[in-house]
């Protein structure tokens, strides 16, 4: 494996020297990751390739310029600080976000992991969560959403909306940076407002708690009036970075609630100050017409955070989530991360797979209305892959999708992905006990077709798994119960069939 640090690159406006350590994303578990963590690299080394991107959420379900509708509150999208161009990274209802559901604080650690906040003050209903209150955080990772902060464990929600949190920014250390939609009432703090930027010190999770202190008094820098609410923040380099509800002015800057201003900070520790402000972003002239309520900037954002670990990403349908396994352990996925353990220093998987996805979905960023944008061969590739594997036994042909389409996507992801440099490998079909025939016999012909069309890049599992005297049913010895999944032994063929082709790649 060869892969360097990136340089951090130039931003707009970037001062001061740059920082030797990039936020990244702890591994906590074997294919579920999350938390925020600190990894330390090598020196920074060039590489243009990596851009700079604000990322954001908008107060309303406005056009955003080049990125097609339809567009949401719950959303996120990026600005490319090099090419100027908008693009979605995060689809709020493919994530199982409902209609009503509006992103008003964001924390991003990476294309596929984000902290997230949520402005409805009855409430917004989180898949896997049920009611999350506007003073809670969720982490979003690969499809899943977990809890970060229930703010009544840190004291707000006393105060109702009021304590709505609308920015949020986490620190190196777990503690985090807030803002309100109204007046916090914390303990620690007197006569905090709207803003303000407090410091919650302490750590996020289940059992979260912190002491709050003032980090921002807004109305030493000018900021008091009614639109000159704060409802964005992040921190880099030392500095502060803001966006407000409405119109603001301070010393030496005003600007719009689509504009994204800096304060040069001076002072080590908190609460801070600021030397002198300048634009960061400017909303308006960028075609953006629309308040920007929540923000993060990622430098270099496609540059590799942990370039030792031997990174492998997921894209599948049911089958490579784990189901028709008795346990996550026992799942090909979970077996091949079992086994990577034992043949390198550091790994990951990051599994972006889930039930009932097509080739559509995996298509990479602009190729059709279908491309899933929080799960696709364009996420995956951001998250600098060692490897990506493939695994879509039998969707497209239950979705109707005829053979020659599916290999014409499998060509688009695969050519996406060695136009980074990255390997793919992508399994046959396996059977499925279709009613009609014909479908059983087009899941053999695709078998047949991704032989043919992808030689070396293919693990074939297809005929081992098929009863050929029963119709092309799954073989009883491998088939979970219902027609359709592979049970324990049926997943631990995949692997052992996977894992030789993998071996290949991997770095000890």
């Amino acid at each position: 494996m060869s892969r360097s640090l990136a340089k951090l690159g130039a931003m707009l406006g970037r001062k001061g020297p740059v920082a030797s350590c990039l936020p990244g994303v702890r591994r906590l578990s074997a294919i579920v990751l999350a938390g925020v963590g600190l990894v330390c690299g090598m020196p920074a080394q060039a590489d243009t390739t990596s851009p700079d991107l604000l990322y954001f959420s908008t107060s309303g379900s406005t056009s955003v310029p080049g990125v097609p509708s339809p567009y949401d509150d719950a959303d996120i999208y990026r600005f490319d600080v090099t090419t100027g161009s908008f693009d979605r990274v995060f689809d709020a209802s493919n994530a199982g976000l409902s209609g009503n559901a509006d992103i008003d604080a964001l924390h991003v650690v990476d294309p596929v992991t984000f902290y997230l906040s949520f402005n409805r003050d009855e409430g917004t209903t989180v898949p896997g969560l049920g009611l999350v209150m506007d003073e809670d955080v969720v982490l979003y990772h690969a499809g899943t959403f977990s809890w970060a902060l229930r703010g009544s464990a840190v004291g707000l929600g006393d105060d109702g909306n009021g304590e709505d949190i609308d920015g949020l920014h986490l620190l190196r250390d777990g503690s985090a940076l807030i803002s309100t939609i109204g007046t916090p009432k914390v303990a620690g703090v007197y006569g905090a407002t709207k803003h303000d930027i407090l410091l919650c010190k302490g750590t996020l999770g289940a059992q979260a708690s912190c002491s709050w202190s003032m980090y921002l008094d807004g109305s030493t820098v000018g900021l008091s009036l009614s639109d000159e609410n704060i409802d964005a923040v992040f921190e880099t380099d030392g500095d502060l970075y803001f966006s407000t509800t409405g119109p603001f002015s301070v010393a030496g800057l005003s600007g719009g609630n689509g504009d994204v201003s800096r304060c040069d900070n001076t002072l080590a520790g908190a609460p801070i100050n600021c030397e002198r402000f300048e634009n960061f972003f400017d909303g308006s002239g960028a075609g953006l017409l629309d308040n920007l309520d929540a923000a993060h900037f990622a430098r270099d954002a496609f540059a590799d955070p942990a370039p030792a670990t031997f990174r492998i990403v997921v894209l599948g349908s049911s089958t490579a989530s784990g189901t028709g396994a008795s346990s996550p352990d026992k799942a090909w996925a979970g077996l091949l991360d079992a086994w990577l353990s034992t043949v390198t220093a550091r790994h990951e998987i990051v599994n972006l797979a889930v039930g009932g996805a097509t080739t559509r979905s995996f298509r990479p960023d602009g190729s059709s209305s279908s491309t899933d944008v929080n799960r696709n061969i364009t996420r995956a590739l951001e998250l600098n892959p060692d490897l990506v594997i493939v695994n879509l036994p039998s969707n497209n042909v239950a979705a109707g999708i005829a053979v020659s389409t599916t290999v014409w996507h499998y060509r688009q992801i695969k050519a996406t992905a060695e136009a980074r440099g990255v390997p793919l490998l992508l399994t046959t079909t396996q059977p499925r006990n279709f009613d009609n025939l014909s479908l059983r016999v087009q899941l053999q012909d695709e078998a047949v077709a991704v032989r043919t069309k992808f030689g070396a890049a293919v693990i074939d599992v297809y005929d081992e798994l098929t009863d050929f005297g029963n119709s092309l049913a799954i073989k009883k010895a491998y088939d979970s119960g219902d027609g359709v999944h592979l049970n324990d032994a049926g997943h631990a063929y995949i692997f052992e069939t996977m894992r030789p082709r993998v071996a290949s790649y991997v770095t000890p």
